[in-house]
This record gives structure tokens, C-alpha cells and sequence, in this order.
């Protein structure tokens, strides 16, 4: 698509989905109905509001990219991504809520990543280029690489309500 598209019921039985635009992307639903490692989801455009993206929780993947713009949820509170892993890359922002097992979140520009996780979540390389970092989660979390530069970074996790947080404000990664 050379222009915006609206991904109103987007399913595959057994199969990977890839969409290109050369606009704004809402992805209202978006399944890829048979949880396996080739049935990833791929959607790029110049932003992207997501509904529903859902891969599967075991094997599916999920990778978005919204070029200059910023990556968004519809604000209904459920998981707007579900998948093994997710790759989300956006100039102006990321938020995003939820269920998957872990997360490349990167934004290049002004703008902030904040992550509401369901369950656990292993955070593998997030970073921002001028923005804060806020990822809570309702299971644990497990850092790899994130660095949010001269910005605040807050991982609030809470385990069957153990609740930890580590907020770095510092110039340092964690």
C-alpha cells in the first residue's frame, strides 16, 4: 500500500503476514491464528496504532516498524501486542501494552518507550535517543541492555504482589 491502511480483520490460518505502507498503519486486528515460528507478524509504515497484533505467546514474533513516526495503542487497556518476541522500532515514541516474552524496543528520536507487560518480560536491548524509559510489568523482569541516555528510566515489576522498582535517573545504563 503507497498510502495509509487501516488493518480492520486480518487473519492466516498457518502463515507469516507482512504489510508495507507508505502511511499511517492502524491495526485494529491483526492475528496470525496458528502460534509457530514462521507465522511472525511484520507491519511498517510511517506510524502505527495497534488494536490487536497477535503471533501467538510460544513462537510468534511480532516486528513493527513505524519509520518517523511513533508506535501507539488504541487505549483500551488489553495487550495490543501478543507474541514471543517483539521488535519495535519508531522515531517519535513507543506505548505499548503487552503479552509477550520479550522485547528490541529502540526509538531514534524525541520520544519515550513505555511498555505495560502482562506477565514476564525479558528486555533484550531497549533505548532511546532523547527520551525516558517505563516498562511495568505484572511478572518479573529481566534486564539485558536498556538505556534510556540522559533520561529516567523506571522498571516496575510486581510478582504476585512483590512489587520492585528501579528507577535510574543517572546518565548510566542498566
Amino acid at each position: 500500500e503507497t498510502d495509509a491502511i487501516t488493518l480492520s480483520d486480518v487473519d492466516t490460518a498457518n502463515g507469516s503476514i507482512t504489510v508495507t505502507a507508505g502511511g499511517a498503519v492502524t491495526a485494529t486486528d491483526v492475528a496470525s491464528l496458528t502460534d509457530a515460528e514462521a507465522n511472525d507478524i511484520s507491519i511498517t509504515g510511517v506510524g502505527i496504532q495497534t488494536g490487536s497484533v497477535n503471533a501467538g505467546t510460544t513462537a510468534g514474533d511480532v516486528t513493527l516498524n513505524a519509520g518517523t513516526g511513533a508506535i501507539t495503542e488504541n487505549g483500551d487497556g488489553a495487550a495490543d501486542v501478543v507474541a514471543q518476541v517483539l521488535t519495535a522500532d519508531a522515531t517519535t515514541g513507543i506505548d505499548l501494552d503487552t503479552t509477550i516474552a520479550s522485547a528490541d524496543a529502540s526509538v531514534t528520536g524525541a520520544g519515550n518507550i513505555v511498555i505495560d507487560e502482562t506477565g514476564d518480560i525479558t528486555l533484550t536491548d531497549v533505548d532511546t535517543a532523547n527520551g525516558f524509559i517505563t516498562i511495568t510489568a505484572a511478572g518479573n523482569i529481566t534486564v539485558g541492555d536498556v538505556n534510556a541516555g540522559s533520561q529516567a528510566v523506571t522498571l516496575t515489576a510486581d510478582n504476585a504482589g512483590n512489587t520492585a522498582m528501579i528507577v535510574d535517573d543517572a546518565q548510566d545504563n542498566i
